[in-house]
């Protein structure tokens, strides 16, 4: 049994979350963008800047 087909709500619910989930990845995809360009991470090869190499661990 297909439960994204068995009622139209169904398929209506299950669409709804698709499309959030789509618009939720697209978010944290910009979000990262930024992070990395604050940060000055090298986008390219994704080189870790060294003044985040030298922060020290914070114990949790």
């Amino acid at each position: 049994m297909n439960c994204a087909n068995d009622t139209v709500n169904d398929q209506l619910v299950h669409n709804t979350i698709a499309a959030a989930a789509e618009k939720a990845h697209v978010l944290m995809e910009e979000c990262l963008k930024q992070i990395l360009e604050i940060e000055g991470w090298d986008t390219q090869n994704l080189v870790m800047p060294d003044a985040l190499k030298k922060k020290p661990a914070k114990s949790l």
